[in-house]
């Protein structure tokens, strides 16, 4: 057997070591689907490249879950940094957030984290709001949503798993990707490996848009008012 058929693909090496990034990665494949009689495979590279539009529903590993932190005044004491419980039906609302940047931004914020454990990805909140729906004995005088730690790490990682495991998938069915080219031109093969990926994609018929579920349970564990 000719022994450069069973030479592994550059980008695929490059992955594992560490050589390139997620970024570079994401476009190269965006460059071997070119051809591929696919579209909703090609706007999930264009999404995670460019960011999701509002309008857009996130894949499960872009939604993150958020503590609802802040400071609370009771009749003796004032409290900082309380993770403030609230009931299941806000907490659905609250505490799971769409991240929807772009791939840049992702990055840019994963460095973020790895720099400080007090790294600020945190939303502002009405407190009104928060007064009129936080299980306390007390006030709210300031609060806001906290991602949880490194969630912009973990979506780096989840979608490098992905693509490099969606690389392996075209060389099974390929062969070499050095080329960066691919031709799709046996409809067979490509249905089969269109059905391959969007399982790597979408985790084996997990929908776009399904919802996290929550136990029948308040938010919060610092229930201790």
């Amino acid at each position: 057997m000719d022994i450069t058929k069973r030479k592994r693909s550059k980008i695929i090496i490059d992955m594992i070591q560490g050589n390139i990034d997620v970024a570079q990665a994401l476009e190269i494949l965006d460059l071997l689907l070119e051809d591929l009689n696919d579209e909703s495979i090609k706007k999930w590279v264009k999404n995670e490249i460019n960011g999701y539009s509002e309008d857009e529903s996130v894949p499960k590993y872009r939604k993150a879950n958020a503590e609802i932190i802040g400071t609370v005044k009771t009749y003796t004491a004032v409290i900082s940094r309380y993770n403030i419980p609230i009931p299941l039906e806000d907490a659905k609302e609250l505490c799971v957030i769409d991240i929807r940047d772009g791939l840049n931004e992702i990055v840019q914020m994963a460095t973020a984290e790895k720099e400080t454990d007090s790294h600020a990805l945190s939303i502002p909140l009405n407190i009104a709001y928060i007064n009129s729906i936080a299980c306390i004995n007390g006030e709210v005088t300031h609060a806001h949503r906290q991602l949880s730690m490194y969630t912009y790490n973990n979506i780096l990682g989840s979608l490098k798993s992905k693509i490099l495991s969606i690389f392996k998938e075209l060389e099974k069915s390929y062969g070499n990707l050095d080329e960066y080219y691919i031709d799709f031109q046996n409809d067979i093969k490509e249905q089969e490996t269109t059905k391959n990926i969007t399982n790597i994609i979408f985790d084996n018929s997990i929908k776009i848009g399904d919802k996290n579920k929550f136990d029948d349970s308040i938010i919060g564990n610092n229930n201790n008012e």
